[in-house]
């Protein structure tokens, strides 16, 4: 079977998303080239649209040497606090991070360090 084939079976079934739970911790590779952005409403607020900005990353430990798109990216997207204290990092080329969630909701805090 051709390479990209034994990938997508490899991956069927799993999110494309970065999801943290309370107090959970994640080895992360960024790949800031492929960052957007868009627009949201929370809470059924549509007067008040806010920008999240979508990252896509890969498991650290898993990224290496090996090209992107053999890879399962998945997104995670972030509020302009958290997009901020990245791009300090991407600004040291610095992609591999260490990201531990804490509180939930609005009180939700991220503690970023690079690896």
């Amino acid at each position: 079977m051709p390479t990209e084939v034994l990938q997508a079976l490899a991956n069927a079934g799993e999110s494309k998303f970065i999801k943290f739970a309370d107090g959970q911790t994640m080895k992360l590779h960024f790949y800031p080239e492929l960052t957007t952005t868009m627009e949201t409403t929370f809470n059924g607020k549509r007067d008040k649209p806010t920008m999240r900005f979508k990252f896509m990353v890969t498991d650290h430990d898993k990224a290496g040497d090996i090209p992107l798109e053999y890879q399962n990216a998945k997104e995670w997207d972030t509020g302009s606090e958290v997009a901020k204290e990245l791009r300090e990092y991407f600004e040291k080329n610095q992609y591999d991070l260490q990201i531990t969630r804490r509180g939930v909701d609005i009180g939700t805090k991220y503690r970023i360090v690079p690896m």
